[in-house]
């Protein structure tokens, strides 16, 4: 099927239809399920997705036979507005660097962003490989990363108010 026939079945999916099926939120799922799925949205690899996505499909509604094509569109938006909600909660966690910071960085290639995110988990879990953190559930993962990021912003905080305190501690000349 080709993605603009995808794109008229999934317009005619609303809100009201996803929030009928009660699943399960993606946040459940592995670190690992999260990066192959956010590969293959990237990609707009929809046949990927239902692919390996709706192998479970049996599963998911308890029958021996594929799930028909409006259950496989309702699905699809619902995993289309949770990897939405994911990646919000994912921007509201980036902190602004500073120029020093930037200034810093210049030069440096940084890891993609899907490994930098299985290093952090790999870290933070005390893991002993990649493969180990590809197996960490995404709300473990999602709040471990918050935990970071409020620590970070804490003592960035804390420096500024330290500073502010001993420029106004300073005798005038």
């Amino acid at each position: 099927m080709t993605a603009e026939r995808w794109s008229e079945i999934l317009d005619q999916v609303s809100d009201q239809d996803i929030a009928l099926q009660g699943w399960q939120s993606i946040k459940s799922h592995t670190l690992g399920e999260f990066i192959k799925l956010s590969n293959a949205l990237e990609k707009k690899d929809l046949n990927f997705i239902i692919d390996k996505y709706f192998t479970l499909a049996r599963k998911w509604y308890q029958r021996p036979k594929m799930p028909t094509l409006w259950e496989v569109a309702v699905r699809l938006k619902w995993l289309f507005k949770e990897f939405e909600d994911v990646n919000k909660f994912f921007e509201g966690l980036q902190i602004k660097q500073d120029a020093d910071e930037k200034q810093a960085g210049n030069g440096i290639n940084f890891l993609n962003p899907y490994v930098s995110m299985l290093i952090f988990a790999q870290q933070k879990f005390f893991l002993h490989s990649l493969e180990d953190a590809e197996k960490v559930k995404l709300s473990e993962y999602m709040a471990m990363k918050k935990n970071e990021t409020d620590g970070i912003k804490y003592q960035r905080n804390l420096q500024k108010i330290y500073q502010q305190k001993h420029q106004t501690k300073q005798p005038k000349k």
